[in-house]
């Protein structure tokens, strides 16, 4: 029995000094909440084909500098 109750205080042990290390060195998980991502949330774009080329471009875009290119040389924010 004693030798059960040694194994899990030396785990508990190790766990703590292995947390605090993790701690310490700013590793993963070290200031986030579990599940909660540091990283900045990225925003989508509406794209659509170019009826010229084809490519598929952002709405609104300025021109391409290709010829036929159907859209304004300023994006239309004029």
């Amino acid at each position: 029995m004693s030798g059960l109750l040694f194994f899990i205080l030396s785990a508990a042990v190790a766990f703590g000094v292995w947390r605090l290390s993790r701690e310490t060195r700013g590793g993963p998980d070290s200031r986030t909440p579990r599940g909660k991502s540091a990283k900045p949330e990225l925003s989508a774009q509406d794209m659509a084909p170019c009826p010229v080329c084809a490519a598929y471009v952002v709405r609104g875009a300025s021109h391409c500098g290709r010829g036929g290119c159907p859209y304004p040389p300023d994006g239309g924010k004029t």
